[in-house]
């Protein structure tokens, strides 16, 4: 079973509503209206506040903190308006995304970092290592006018503090790839072990975004368009990527997950499916989602019929059934003898890798029982003349 969770800005100060399929309500005390992150654990939730702080980072040990306080940012600087956390929130990420973009990358042990390059910084991985976004070029730099100048191009890219920036490849398109305005895509969601980054990509006129096409890229070659495999057209994006198979989209009418096992399911059969009654909720739009796939978080708005007011919201929903997915496997050369293995865990699976034999039957290699906070990936190296043996990873639930 799982329910769902929204803010009301009826009362004064709005409150943080957990409802379940069984009819349970627990009421918060938090002065919010909009929940913008989610750490990948679930527990750290950063929020609008209605009150004179900014933003809210909350858990429900310690309640609601002034985030501003929480990162030693003076209360006259600004943290932009769009932020993610890694798996326990001591990484968090934020975007300035008015011109020109902005971004910060901070972590508990090393403080705050602010980037110069005008990127957009969309999503981190569970580690805190990795982060992917936007990167934005323009025509020109600022003018005496104050004029940024025009955008010519946007690209995807991922971050590591080792490497730096790593632009991901345009997808392929008919327009011509010269032309800056026909070439533009973002990256939305990172993998817990950095490895694979979701986005999407816009081919097509002048227009804001134009057509989008939502993208999966494994950390080379070309981004392969999510929709050719999973039934995703006119998406706006791929904003997550959880461990347990789950990906969520943004499509243009209603937000809806990806489940590995059910396909494309639309937020508001979940709701539906919770028991809880929808009558009045829109739900407009998927921000985050937790590592395991269980906890999914968004925005939309209430319409009270009787007074004509629309109030806008941010919602949770908790405890969804996240299906158990077979990790494909990853050969990398180590050296001229060696293979390396590599696949990634899914939390609370337990993961036993298998070689084939010549008579039909199947041998256990390793065996990893994967904990709620483990983000591998997990490793297992061959000998080279092994290569060409057929493996396979089973999962099942602990």
């Amino acid at each position: 079973m799982y329910g769902i969770a929204y803010t009301n800005m009826q009362a004064e100060p709005g409150k943080l509503f957990s409802i379940t399929a069984g009819g349970e309500v627990t009421i918060y005390e938090v002065p919010v209206y909009d929940i913008l992150a989610i750490s990948g654990d679930g527990k750290t939730l950063i929020f609008n506040s209605t009150d004179e702080r900014e933003y809210l980072i909350w858990t429900a040990s310690t309640g609601a903190v002034d985030l501003k306080e929480h990162l030693g940012v003076t209360q006259g600087e600004s943290l932009g308006t769009s932020f993610s956390m890694n798996e326990d929130g001591t990484v968090i990420t934020g975007s300035e995304v008015t011109v020109p973009y902005r971004s910060f990358y901070w972590s508990a042990e090393a403080g705050m970092k602010i980037f110069e390059d005008e990127i957009e910084l969309a999503a981190v991985s569970a580690d805190g290592k990795t982060a992917v976004g936007t990167r934005y070029t323009r025509q020109n730099t600022e003018s005496p006018e104050g004029d940024y100048g025009m955008i010519t191009s946007r690209q995807a890219f991922r971050w590591t503090e080792e490497n730096g920036f790593e632009a991901i490849p345009f997808m392929p398109t008919e327009e011509d790839p010269e032309a800056g305005y026909r070439t533009k895509s973002s990256a939305t969601g990172v993998s817990p072990d950095g490895r694979t980054v979701h986005g999407f990509g816009s081919f097509g006129p002048p227009t804001p975004w134009g057509t989008s096409t939502a993208f999966v890229w494994k950390g080379e070659g070309i981004p392969t368009p999510l929709e050719n495999y999973l039934d995703a057209p006119q998406t706006k994006g791929a904003y997550g990527a959880a461990g347990g198979g789950v990906v969520m989209i943004h499509a243009e009418d209603s937000p809806f997950i990806i489940d590995a096992e059910k396909g494309k399911r639309y937020i508001s059969e979940l709701v539906e499916e919770s028991g809880f009654d929808a009558e009045d909720l829109t739900l407009e739009e998927i921000t985050g989602i937790s590592r395991d796939g269980s906890t999914i978080i968004g925005r939309g708005s209430t319409f009270k019929e009787s007074t004509l007011e629309t109030t806008h919201i941010g919602w949770i929903i908790r405890d969804y059934p996240v299906p158990v997915v077979q990790p494909a496997i990853e050969m990398v050369p180590l050296d001229e003898d060696t293979i390396c293995l590599i696949w990634s865990p899914q939390p609370g699976v337990r993961h036993v890798l298998q070689v084939h034999n010549p008579d039909g039957t199947w041998t256990d290699l390793a065996t990893h029982d994967a904990s709620s906070t483990e983000i591998g990936p997990y490793t297992y190296e061959v000998a080279v003349e092994d290569a060409a043996r057929y493996y396979r990873v089973v999962a099942t639930k602990l």
